[in-house]
């Protein structure tokens, strides 16, 4: 399950209902995987692969909300 599955301009975003530390966020873009921090939009895996930049306008755009989603999984009892 995701908590955060969207699909813009053949680009898939995803935040996993069960997921680890840093806050973060699966991206698919032209058939690659990138895991990228929803803090600092800096490409976490796999190393020293680039950003591209309609990625970053995307995460830029849905910050606040992705953050959002990110602590609901968290912290799903709202504790």
């Amino acid at each position: 399950m995701a908590v955060w599955n969207e699909t813009r301009n053949n680009i898939r975003y995803k935040i996993h209902d069960v997921d680890h530390a840093p806050p973060h966020c699966h991206v698919v873009c032209k058939g690659r995987r990138l895991k990228v921090s929803l803090e600092t939009f800096e490409v976490l895996g796999p190393s020293g692969a680039p950003l591209p930049s309609a990625v970053r306008q995307y995460l830029k755009e849905n910050q606040l909300a992705m953050l959002q989603a990110w602590q609901r999984v968290q912290d799903p009892d709202g504790l």
